[in-house]
């Protein structure tokens, strides 16, 4: 069950006590005895009328320290301090300053409580998502951008595999808490001013042959769609000829078997190492086939490497489509049907054997 955003005035969670007492909740908890909340219970008592309902009030900032008389003018039928159990239909929470720690007390139970929180502003921590082109990374990205509330940065600059993080773009990005989607490679520049200022990444991979073979669907529509054009061919090296994109997808895949493929395996195994190396720059490891076959199990992953709240993320609706994110098909599996068995044998030596075990990726 998604968090609930609304204003930070009383009438904008009365509108929402409505909704959840027509649905039959009737038990509420008040996390944050503020002033607001205070207005809040005082305009919700003629709801009573129609619908029996209680309040509890917890707020462990203050502990049971509450002032008598604020406590006293809050419609409570009792007081009682902690995080809710499962005795409360939904919780409405008056806390903005600590708002993300104050939403993990309530990530283990979003699925049988409902939860009203502040429409704030993200104020962070920064999400950089280094990505493999073609990985579903776009997707990835305007998602959880969208879900947080927060908006999508890029600081690395030129040609892929060859992209340079602008360390100043980067530093205002992190500190806006922007969800970024990068294509940089692992060079020494990059791990140092993400080590700097981003010291925790996610890195979004993906099967090269699967990703190689999206670039080449990916080509055509922007050729034939005019749009990036010539340009957009040289984004990345070596570039396609317009002549091979045009042509017939199986004329697309060998030239980038013999061009391609040796390149992104690189950018793959150099990231890798950095990952595995361990040291100031954490990386969380993520695959395209988690993205396609379990996208929320996905998120939660992130957002528990950030220690971003689950009930912080609100619903968020990216289509996945190619005009709005790249995104065509996104099944992991569909190289193999469509390069010919002369093609998968090339391209089975090109992928490093440990790489495909890694990430249960299939031989050929």
């Amino acid at each position: 069950m998604a968090t609930q955003f609304v204003a930070f005035e009383p009438v904008a969670y009365v509108t929402a006590l409505s909704a959840l007492l027509l649905q039959g909740r009737r038990r509420f908890l008040l996390r944050g005895l503020t002033p607001t909340a205070v207005a809040f219970a005082t305009l919700a008592q003629p709801l009573k009328a129609a619908f029996p309902f209680t309040f509890d009030g917890a707020d462990r900032s203050r502990g049971a320290e509450w002032p008598a008389s604020l406590a006293k003018s809050v419609p409570c039928e009792r007081l009682a301090t902690g995080a809710t159990g499962p005795r409360y239909d939904a919780v409405f929470v008056f806390i903005v300053d600590s708002l993300n720690d104050v939403l993990h007390d309530y990530d283990d139970v979003l699925d049988t409580t409902a939860i009203v929180a502040p429409a704030v502003a993200q104020a962070g921590p920064a999400v950089p998502i280094v990505a493999l082109p073609k990985s579903g990374g776009t997707w990835l990205a305007a998602s959880l951008a969208q879900g947080l509330g927060t908006s999508v940065s890029y600081s690395s600059w030129n040609t892929f595999p060859s992209r340079t993080i602008e360390a100043l773009t980067l530093e205002l990005a992190v500190r806006a808490g922007h969800v970024l989607h990068e294509h940089a490679d692992a060079s020494p520049l990059n791990v140092q001013a993400l080590q700097s200022l981003a010291p925790k990444i996610v890195l979004h991979v993906r099967d090269p042959r699967a990703a190689l073979l999206s670039l080449g669907h990916y080509l055509r529509h922007q050729l034939e769609h005019g749009t990036r054009v010539p340009t957009g061919l040289l984004h990345l090296y070596p570039a396609t000829p317009p002549a091979v994109v045009r042509g017939p997808i199986d004329a697309f895949i060998h030239w980038a078997l013999t061009e391609t493929l040796s390149v992104w395996v690189t950018w793959l195994s150099d990231w890798l190492a950095v990952a595995d190396a361990g040291g100031p720059l954490q990386v969380l490891i993520t695959d395209h086939a988690e993205l396609a076959r379990e996208p929320d199990a996905l998120v939660r992953r992130i957002l528990g490497f950030y220690g971003i709240a689950l009930a912080r993320l609100r619903q968020s609706d990216v289509p996945k489509t190619m005009d709005a994110v790249n995104f065509r098909t996104g099944d992991p599996d569909e190289w193999q049907t469509v390069f010919t068995p002369a093609q998968r044998s090339i391209a089975a030596r090109l992928v490093p054997d440990d790489m495909k075990r890694r990430f249960g990726w299939p031989d050929a």
